[in-house]
């Protein structure tokens, strides 16, 4: 129970501060190599269990949700995949002076894609994972 309500709450934050659509992205409004070496950072840090150095990066909703709940998704999508191979491919939407990236992680057995979004000061609002099938 306290998986799923973890996994709704980092669903909630994402859906809830950084929702954006196609429709209103301008590739104009941040600089795509720092918000994909940003995201690339923080999957690292997660997949090296830096949980507390991930929420540092986050804004005080994102860091209300604690490194348990980190780590909780990490046990649950990351850990069965082995051992982390390389960053993919990545899309990117900016809305309101906010971005919103989706990144793929390559494991040794499967893919994780990581949903991170961030404000105009790179401070992360949102942090969502899911396997890739």
């Amino acid at each position: 129970m306290k998986k799923i309500l973890s996994i709704c709450l980092c669903l909630g934050l994402l859906l809830g501060v950084s929702a954006c659509s196609k429709q209103d992205s301008k590739k104009d409004d941040y600089d795509e190599e720092k918000v994909v070496a940003l995201a690339t950072d923080i999957i690292k840090e997660m997949n090296n269990g830096e949980y507390q150095k991930v929420l540092d990066r986050g804004s005080k909703d994102v860091k209300s949700v604690g490194t348990d709940a980190l780590k909780e998704g990490m046990d649950t999508y990351v850990t069965p995949l082995g051992t982390f191979k390389k960053i993919g491919e990545h899309d990117c939407i900016a809305k309101d002076g906010n971005v919103t990236i989706g990144i793929i992680a390559e494991y040794e057995k499967g893919k994780v894609q990581y949903t991170l979004s961030f404000d105009q000061d790179d401070v992360m609002t949102g942090i969502y994972m899911k396997p890739v099938k």
